[in-house]
């Protein structure tokens, strides 16, 4: 019979525990989703335990509890599955137990937040590259429309500014010059019949 092992049914099969933990002479039942199967030294009477913060079992009738793998975790004992790593944030360890053991991908800050049910990475904002565990704002005269960027080469020069390959900075477009556009190596001529005033580097007048 299903649950039952031996010649008369007289104890639980494995996987299986007694409803009355007292005796072997009664009910079988399956240890459920979130426990395990085990067979305490010293005693013939099997036992459903709990699976431990940082496993999980998914299944009935188990042996043994799988530990939660990378990027994910578990701070509750007895559950039938591991919680994934907030959005953009990872770990390489195995049976984590906190959300604090994830952590955020390059181009995302941590909220610090004490709360583990808020903890969440948010991503450096347009204008801004991470770097070294911060997000920092582009140089002077530089930016892009990006967020999470990782590297400083994405910041541009911005519309009205010019950087050419001899240029360690970005400068404003000159008298007579408009850039409409970001990123651009060189200025262009207002035209004829206009004059660029240098404040207005990145429009024609």
């Amino acid at each position: 019979e299903n649950g039952y092992e031996g010649l008369y049914c007289e104890r639980c099969a494995v996987g299986y525990a007694p409803l009355n933990s007292s005796t072997t002479m009664n009910k079988c039942i399956a240890c459920t989703a979130g426990t395990y199967w085990s067979l305490p030294s010293g005693t013939s009477i099997p036992l459903c335990l709990p699976c431990q913060a940082g496993s999980f079992n998914a299944d009935v009738a188990q042996t043994r509890c799988t530990v939660c793998g990378s990027s994910s975790i578990q701070p509750l004992q007895a559950q039938d599955s591991c919680q994934t790593c907030p959005p953009h944030s990872v770990h390489f360890l195995q049976g984590q137990t906190t959300v604090y053991a994830c952590k955020c991908e390059r181009g995302y800050l941590s909220n610090n937040s004490t709360d583990p049910q808020y903890y969440a990475c948010n991503a450096c904002k347009s204008g801004e590259y991470w770097e070294g565990g911060q997000c920092l704002k582009c140089p002077p005269g530089t930016t892009h429309s990006e967020t999470a960027a990782v590297s400083i080469n994405t910041c541009l020069c911005k519309a009205g500014y010019f950087r050419n390959s001899s240029m360690v900075a970005c400068a404003l477009c000159p008298l007579g010059k408009f850039g409409s556009d970001m990123g651009q190596f060189e200025c262009q001529a207002c035209g004829n019949y206009t004059i660029q005033p240098a404040e207005y580097g990145n429009r024609i007048r």
